[in-house]
């Protein structure tokens, strides 16, 4: 599968198990994507993150999908868990 450069792809309903292991910084940029637009899963999960203090979550409301139309460089998908 492909997805943005550095990225990891968690699936929403894995984002709890996740986080616990991850130990991501609290001030580290997050973005959060689905693989198309119109996605609310990236929108709940930015606000689970939020919820947990992580100070700088954002939505990339376009998505896999916006990336590859804009001719986006793509790469491996990098496991989450």
């Amino acid at each position: 599968a492909v997805n943005i450069p550095g990225s990891r792809w968690i699936p929403a309903d894995e984002l709890t198990e996740a986080q616990d292991k991850q130990k991501a910084r609290k001030d580290e940029y997050i973005v959060v994507y689905c693989g198309g637009g119109q996605c609310v899963a990236s929108k709940a999960a930015a606000e689970k993150l939020v919820s947990w203090g992580y100070a700088s979550v954002f939505t990339y409301e376009g998505g896999l999908a916006d990336w590859k139309e804009g001719g986006l460089p793509l790469g491996k998908c990098l496991s989450g868990s």
